[in-house]
């Protein structure tokens, strides 16, 4: 939400100021926030798919743990 308002911010002052290097700087600000976002879900992804993992592991141990007594 922060990101979207800052780049609408750069872009009214690049109408406002009639500077069209400021919308190339709010393209590459909505790109790089772009990115992050991908990046931040990659890593919640795979800490989630880990804990799982590890998790599906544990319960596997303790049925074998219970089948051989």
């Amino acid at each position: 939400m922060m990101g979207t308002l800052i780049v609408i911010t750069i872009c009214v002052l690049a109408f406002l100021m009639n500077e069209g290097y400021l919308v190339d700087i709010a393209m590459i600000y909505t790109m790089l926030s772009f990115l992050a976002v991908v990046l931040l879900t990659k890593i919640y992804m795979g800490v989630y798919r880990e804990k799982r993992r590890r998790r599906e592991a544990a319960e596997n141990q303790a049925k074998e743990g219970e089948a051989h007594e």
